[in-house]
């Protein structure tokens, strides 16, 4: 199905800018050696990674070709202004329709709309890792997460998750949809950090 600036993963992806952006607006440089849920990671190196997962997130979209997937951190002069900017490059992005057919990931197709669901799940996991980094400790938005949490059935399938996704973790008694998401996703509600489920 090709996408348009109206299909449901691109609201998604839309949605999980919006709460990327709330995630990065507390940030000051100041913060940036702070530890983050991703162990390997502090707060500057998991801005960089976002960055660097949303720049193969426009290739996507403009070119169709991700020419180089995300990968390690890039280092950059100013992180937190070059995440800032990336972010609203995505938001602004997904206003406009995509030119649809399948997106080449390296030298493999990947579906658009999968494309979309995997930034989008990305972008907004990340976003909460941010903020539990600043010490806003937004959650992921209730329905953001019930949306998303479908689509980890398939970027991150219990029986073959590894080396990108760590094991899930439970999730607490009565966790909601975000607290269920990021569980889902290797991350510690509430606890130590850990190697970083990317």
């Amino acid at each position: 199905m090709p996408f348009s600036s109206t299909s449901a993963n691109t609201v998604l992806l839309r949605r999980a800018a919006d709460f990327a952006l709330s995630a990065i607006q507390p940030v000051t440089p100041a913060m940036l050696r702070r530890p983050t849920p991703c162990a390997e990671w502090d707060l500057e190196k998991l801005l960089l990674h976002l960055c660097d997962s949303i720049s193969a997130l426009l290739e996507g979209r403009g070119d169709q070709v991700v020419a180089h997937p995300a990968g390690a951190p890039v280092p950059a002069d100013d992180p937190l202004s070059a995440c800032r900017v990336r972010v609203l490059r995505l938001r602004r992005s997904c206003e406009r329709p995509g030119k649809g057919g399948p997106v080449v990931v390296g030298d493999l197709p990947l579906d658009s709309e999968l494309l979309l669901a995997a930034g989008a799940v990305e972008v907004a996991v990340h976003a909460w890792d941010v903020s539990q980094a600043c010490g806003a400790r937004l959650p992921v938005p209730t329905d953001l997460a019930a949306a998303l949490l479908p689509a980890c059935l398939l970027i991150a399938p219990e029986d073959d998750r590894a080396p990108l996704f760590a094991e899930p973790r439970p999730a607490p008694p009565g966790a909601g949809p975000g607290d269920r998401l990021v569980s889902f996703l290797g991350r510690p509600v509430a606890g130590q950090a850990r190697r970083c489920p990317r």
